[in-house]
């Protein structure tokens, strides 16, 4: 029997961003490359999720951390995210209408 197109070894959509949401359920603070290597995804597409989550206050930012294996120079340093509005295991989605970050169990205050 013949596969559809498309089946197999894609990935379904939006499945990096639950695996990126639920690393960061799991480390609680971390730095975007972090979340990235984590959940297997690039490190473009967790900067913009990471940054979405800052934005509508499920994260924030947490100072700046020492990567390994660098000199100890701005080079050697990322921006640190905790974890602050923990909604479940799905992650925030963005509404198609107003462009703000939704979510099924609770509701984000601000913006």
């Amino acid at each position: 029997m013949a596969r559809a197109k498309g089946a197999g070894d894609k990935r379904m959509r939006g499945s990096a961003r639950r695996d990126m949401w639920r690393s960061m359920r799991i480390m609680r603070t971390f730095d975007i490359s972090q979340v990235a290597k984590t959940a297997g995804a690039t490190y473009e597409n967790a900067k913009k999720f990471v940054s979405m989550l800052v934005r509508h206050g499920y994260l924030a930012r947490r100072g700046t951390r020492y990567i390994h294996g660098f000199s100890a120079t701005s080079a050697g340093m990322t921006q640190a995210y905790a974890l602050v509005n923990d909604c479940g295991p799905e992650p925030p989605v963005r509404c198609n209408k107003c462009g703000r970050a939704i979510s099924q169990k609770c509701e984000v205050q601000g913006d």
